[in-house]
């Protein structure tokens, strides 16, 4: 299946006055976010579940500037992952072990306030223990103030043993120990 850039512009244009909204909204509201867009596209009930997509709903929903700005950079999106569902898993994993380290590496190694030598750790993350862990730095350096190293490494360990927990209730792979 092509991605059907004209299709998803036009409706985008002509149903919803060429804006993607953050949220989820009622049918025939005249408002939608990227997904439930796409499902319109396509035909689909309306919906904004990430059932042929990825989810990108946290980033829709995110804070942007304004709501040109939010159409401006997900449509692209849309468009390249058009046919997720399709994809290989091999191929989507290495996408989100992408996103994920790139992330880490870009975006959170340049958060104001954070510590040189945790800021240093994120850009040099290679492997998902490492986005995990470095992660879990820079939540505790930016969320609360530990007095010694000790207190910092157990706040850390507490956070992986969180998100360990977390990604194994929802049937993922383990954080700890794993590349």
């Amino acid at each position: 299946m092509q991605p059907p850039a004209q299709d998803y512009l036009d409706v985008l244009n002509t149903r919803f006055s060429g804006v993607i909204r953050g949220g989820s909204h009622p049918p025939k509201s005249g408002r939608a976010c990227a997904l439930e867009i796409a499902h319109a596209v396509v035909g689909d009930p309306w919906s904004d579940q990430p059932d042929k997509w990825p989810d990108i709903r946290p980033i829709n929903d995110g804070l942007w500037e304004n709501a040109k700005t939010r159409t401006e950079a997900l449509v692209p999106v849309m468009m390249m992952y058009w046919e997720w569902a399709e994809w290989p898993d091999t191929r989507r994993f290495t996408v989100m072990r992408m996103i994920a380290l790139k992330t880490v590496q870009q975006i959170l190694a340049d958060l104001p306030g954070l510590d040189n030598t945790i800021s240093a750790g994120c850009r040099r993350v290679q492997t998902l223990s490492e986005a995990a862990f470095a992660t879990a730095q820079t939540i505790v350096a930016l969320t609360r103030p530990v007095e010694t190293e000790e207190e910092a490494a157990m706040a850390i360990a507490r956070k992986l043993m969180a998100v360990d927990t977390e990604m194994r209730a929802e049937g993922g792979e383990h954080t700890v120990g794993r590349a």
